[in-house]
């Protein structure tokens, strides 16, 4: 799977995400764990994948994100955080934690 570029995850039904669970991916563009019930997200989720463009977490039950989440991530354009627990002062700090990304939608 190393060549890997679009990997869409949904109906998992996990509370957490481990980062084991995407190894092997360098190739990986868009991402995207979509109706999955997860609660919350390690801070190193994304290390690995510095190549990303597109993460999806919508339809989830986020609440709130770890501070570095998106850290490194330069390529990152969109990130979809539609239908979670997200309240507004989170969105704020999700946008200025992700300075270049275009396109953040709650």
């Amino acid at each position: 799977l190393p060549f890997l570029t679009d990997l869409d995850v949904r109906y998992l039904h996990f509370k957490t995400v481990r980062p084991e669970l995407f190894t092997g991916l360098p190739q990986l563009l868009k991402l995207a764990i979509v109706h999955s019930d997860v609660e919350e997200l390690p801070e190193n989720l994304f290390w690995q994948f510095s190549n990303l463009t597109t993460i999806r977490l919508d339809s989830n039950k986020l609440g709130k994100l770890p501070p570095k989440l998106f850290d490194g991530l330069l390529r990152l354009n969109l990130i979809i955080l539609l239908d979670n627990l997200l309240p507004k002062v989170e969105q704020d700090r999700i946008r200025a934690s992700a300075p270049g990304v275009r396109n953040i939608l709650f």
